[in-house]
């Protein structure tokens, strides 16, 4: 399984020491991490198409997304948050959601990842809430909630 490590030396100081003898090490340094810029999760299970998990819409059964489109943002996969009205959410990160549908107009308000404006996120079988799809200049992602999705990742 890989590990994520922030850089407080510089990275030819790191990768020229003895100590390193692992090739499943991925840098990234601590302006990447205030940035929110994300990073794909590689572990073993993941590069092998096989073992690729399928997640459902918890409603539905409606496919949404797969474990291999797992990622990190901000440094994170699972985030838990707060909106406005006090409403509590366990997301999760993933780089596409084929049996979402989007809908509005992306907007920069209350985002709990700066930089992204967002819009809702809806199983494109029964119209269900799935999450919120966030788009930023350079980027895109999907926060899915826990709670609307099934399988295992």
């Amino acid at each position: 399984m890989s590990k994520v490590f922030e850089l407080q030396i510089p990275l030819n100081t790191i990768l020229n020491s003895p100590f390193i003898t692992c090739q499943n090490i991925l840098f990234r340094s601590k302006a990447d991490r205030d940035a929110g810029t994300k990073r794909d999760i590689h572990t073993e299970e993941q590069e092998k198409e096989s073992e690729d998990k399928e997640l459902l819409c918890s409603r539905c059964n409606h496919l949404i997304t797969s474990s291999s489109r797992k990622i990190e943002v901000s440094g994170l996969h699972s985030h838990f948050l707060t909106n406005p009205a006090g409403d509590k959410f366990d997301l999760r990160c993933f780089s596409d959601a084929q049996g979402c549908e989007t809908k509005g107009v992306p907007i920069p308000n209350f985002s709990w990842f700066p930089g992204y404006k967002w819009t809702f996120a809806f199983c494109s079988n029964c119209s269900m809430q799935s999450g919120w799809f966030y788009l930023s200049p350079n980027d895109h992602f999907y926060g899915l909630i826990r709670n609307a999705i099934i399988g295992e990742y």
